[in-house]
């Protein structure tokens, strides 16, 4: 709940205070907003209806309040899911609307403050690495904001000393989130850019920066749009990688609504695409055309035996695949590869 409020743009704390006890009271109820056919990313919504604790001053002359935010989320690539919480216990007569973007970026990741080895606890291993970093050099840092022991919006030798004295003297724990994944509820300037812990699909520990560069270059292009003017279409399923590889996080799978269809004319051992259109490239069933390619615009059918001179049409339906680990294949050499080649099966391992 915490991290809703950080995307709050209403400046009043006591109102921020009021949702919490409402939303504690009731607790929330999930929908899912409905996706565009082009995944539109122009904005992402959130709907929060509350009632009224006696704010008086925040309801108009008309008995109603309504505070509106729009932000643009045309970087996050995606509508985000429509979280609506509701409270029905008392007579509804304020409703707060907030319009909110919930797509989360690169610098505003979860994370637990002072486990920058993300082994899950913080130990002796972290305030080490923490030296490392300030002192030796060549410390890959995905989130800077673990460093920051003492929150203070910098990384310097007064956060390992601050995690020394937890450890060893007894003193003060690191604010929060500490032994929990949450945000950065301070604001500063470090940021967090992964953090596999606590989201999945992040990266693993041990990258080169390079690689690891290279990781955050892949994850953002997850989220492009791509238009006509660069290649898409023209025939497509979807404009952006992460319409398809969403669930349970960026580079996963996705929910059954998103499975795309297989169409295969022809008996088993030969089989091809669709007749009609003629050029559709494999039997995989494109789910849009490009409006004005020629194609109408819509989505092409499925046809019956009777339509493709009696032959047989096998239609079945898939879920994406997760992406999540194939990235490891990288670590693996070609040589290593080779070596277990065994076409015989001279090892009986079947």
């Amino acid at each position: 709940l915490n991290r809703q409020f950080q995307a709050i743009e209403y400046p009043d704390e006591g109102v921020k205070s009021w949702i919490r006890a409402a939303v504690k009271r009731k607790g929330p109820e999930w929908a899912v907003s409905p996706r565009s056919a082009t995944n539109d990313p122009q904005f992402c919504q959130v709907i929060m209806t509350f009632v009224e604790f006696g704010w008086p001053r925040m309801v108009s002359s008309g008995g109603s309040s309504t505070a509106t935010t729009n932000r643009d989320c045309s970087n996050f690539g995606r509508l985000s899911a429509l979280r609506r919480w509701t409270m029905t216990r008392f007579p509804i007569s304020l409703i707060l609307l907030l319009t909110l973007c919930l797509a989360g970026t690169s610098d505003a990741r979860d994370f637990q403050r002072g486990d920058v080895n993300e082994d899950g606890d913080f130990n002796i291993a972290d305030g080490i690495q923490m030296l490392e970093y300030m002192f030796v050099g060549g410390t890959v840092v995905y989130c800077k904001s673990a460093y920051d022991l003492d929150d203070d919006g910098t990384i310097d030798l007064a956060d390992a000393i601050y995690g020394f004295i937890y450890l060893f003297q007894n003193g003060a724990p690191p604010d929060a989130p500490f032994g929990f994944c949450g945000e950065d509820l301070t604001p500063d300037s470090l940021g967090c850019e992964s953090y596999a812990t606590c989201t999945i699909g992040d990266a693993m520990q041990g990258l080169d920066q390079a690689t690891f560069d290279s990781f955050l270059r892949g994850r953002d292009l997850m989220f492009k749009e791509f238009t006509a003017e660069e290649g898409l279409g023209p025939y497509y399923n979807a404009t952006s990688c992460v319409a398809c590889h969403s669930t349970p996080g960026v580079g996963g799978s996705s929910p059954i609504y998103r499975n795309f269809f297989f169409a295969a004319v022809g008996p088993p051992g030969n089989q091809g695409p669709i007749w009609d259109p003629d050029d559709v490239p494999s039997i995989v069933m494109p789910s849009y055309t490009i409006p004005g390619s020629g194609q109408g615009g819509g989505r092409p059918s499925i046809p019956d035996s009777s339509q493709v001179g009696g032959l047989q049409v096998t239609v079945a339906q898939r879920n994406a695949p997760p992406g999540f680990g194939v990235g490891l294949f990288e670590l693996i050499s070609d040589v290593e590869i080779t070596s277990n080649t065994d076409p015989d099966d001279a090892d009986g391992d079947g």
